[in-house]
């Protein structure tokens, strides 16, 4: 018989799903593991051996043809079945959510461990080794070279010198028979002495109190530079006392305010006491969850979140 069968506990009615071309087969394979305390998967075998045997019954679920019948079975597993430690049909990861990850993967790597040292040099040469063409970082050969200057600082390969010592004089100069305008003269000489010229800094008033820039002020007040900034160019009420000199400082009203953090709440959907099981008993709050089982809500609620515990889920 081809087709998808269900493993189904009749207390909880969780199931676990799976495909075969030779279903008869397949159920005598599971009850025997089963049985012997041997099966596969961890979790249909915690659930077969605190239920017990009378307890669960197997099912021919839908018949089919082999060319479809992967995707027969995907249509089951979507229904996220609590006994299936993998979601797909076709294999995937059965390690992630397996309550034994760390003991199964501890595993493996003392395996592969155990073989890597029990292989000889040459061994370990002809099976990871990648030489010349065999690597894909491999350059023809070419090693990088390094390539300093006359005062010790890096330079390109086929450049005389680095930048700080290149020859500037003469027609080398990109300022070469150009000179500066009277007024950036000026400019630049009032810059060099100190004086605001009105582009450098930006005047700030705080609390009525003016600051030649945001930066005077960090120092001052010892808050951060952008902060300063920030909350100058905030609209936010709470801020009306910082604003630029000779700038209207703009800001929203304590219901404008409101207003603009109420909004996005509004007809959004809160999944506060949403219902959830545990070890297939139905709660409807984290506090009566608590209070009966003697855990602390943070616990709760983390093992709600965690793909680790497979006896606590949302309904």
């Amino acid at each position: 018989m081809i087709g998808v069968y269900r493993i189904k506990n009749l207390k909880n009615n969780d199931c676990y799903y799976g495909s075969s071309k030779e279903i008869e087969k397949r159920f005598k394979r599971h009850l025997n593991e089963l049985k012997k305390d041997k099966h596969h998967n961890i979790v249909l075998q915690r659930a077969w051996n605190k239920y017990g045997e009378e307890n669960f019954v197997f099912e021919v679920v839908e018949n089919c043809e082999t060319k479809v019948l992967l995707d027969v079975e995907q249509k089951y597993l979507n229904k996220n079945p609590k006994y299936n430690i993998g979601k797909m049909a076709s294999g995937g990861d059965n390690i992630s959510k397996n309550p034994n990850r760390a003991e199964i993967i501890n595993k493996i790597t003392n395996s592969m461990n155990e073989r890597y040292n029990s292989m000889t040099e040459e061994d370990k040469k002809e099976m990871f080794s990648m030489p010349m063409e065999k690597n894909p970082n491999w350059k023809g050969g070419k090693t990088y070279v390094k390539f300093y200057c006359d005062c010790g600082n890096e330079k390109k390969e086929n450049s005389k010198t680095c930048l700080k010592c290149r020859d500037r004089s003469g027609e080398k100069n990109p300022f070469y028979n150009k000179k500066h305008s009277k007024k950036t003269i000026k400019l630049l000489s009032d810059k060099l002495k100190g004086k605001y010229v009105g582009n450098q800094n930006k005047p700030i008033i705080i609390n009525d109190i003016e600051y030649l820039s945001a930066g005077e002020a960090s120092k001052v007040l010892n808050v951060p530079g952008i902060t300063i900034r920030w909350r100058a160019l905030s609209k936010n009420p709470k801020y009306y006392n910082y604003h630029y000199k000779g700038e209207e400082k703009k800001s929203y009203t304590k219901e404008e305010q409101k207003e603009r953090f109420a909004e996005p709440q509004r007809n959004k959907k809160h999944n506060h006491n949403k219902p959830f099981c545990i070890d297939g008993v139905k709660y409807r709050t984290l506090k009566e969850a608590s209070i009966n089982l003697n855990i602390h809500i943070q616990t709760i609620k983390g093992r709600l979140n965690s793909g680790n515990f497979f006896n606590y889920y949302y309904l």
